[in-house]
């Protein structure tokens, strides 16, 4: 599955470039200068979305899960969880989840609202 995903990526980046190069070659205006300025801008902001695509894919070229690390004894973790008036049940459901944490740990709300009901 590695290899079809490396795979994918490569022609999806054989396509981008051959579609630049066209683009550059072939169907840039050259009937006025704003035309001429025009055309290069979008060409340059099309480069940059297939450098943003291509670094995208050196992100996910390699997506092996990280080691498990052990649980270290005697550590405890502070749990910040900043809210603004939200509903209790939401924050419960929020509050349960930390709960469920490897370490122990200590939660503090930090309610921004006008609440006095908590």
């Amino acid at each position: 599955m590695y290899w079809f995903k490396i795979l994918l990526l490569l022609l999806s980046t054989l396509c981008s470039v051959t579609y630049l190069g066209f683009r550059a070659i072939y169907t840039l205006n050259a009937e006025s200068v704003w035309a001429q300025c025009f055309s290069v801008i979008v060409l340059l902001a099309e480069c940059h979305g297939v450098f943003l695509m291509l670094l995208y894919y050196w992100q996910i070229r390699d997506t092996t899960p990280a080691p498990i690390m052990p649980v270290l004894v005697g550590r405890t973790v502070d749990v910040f969880l900043p809210t603004y008036n939200e509903d209790i049940h939401l924050l419960r459901g929020s509050i349960q989840s930390y709960l469920a944490f490897d370490y122990p740990c200590k939660i503090y709300v930090l309610d921004d609202g006008n609440r006095s009901e908590v």
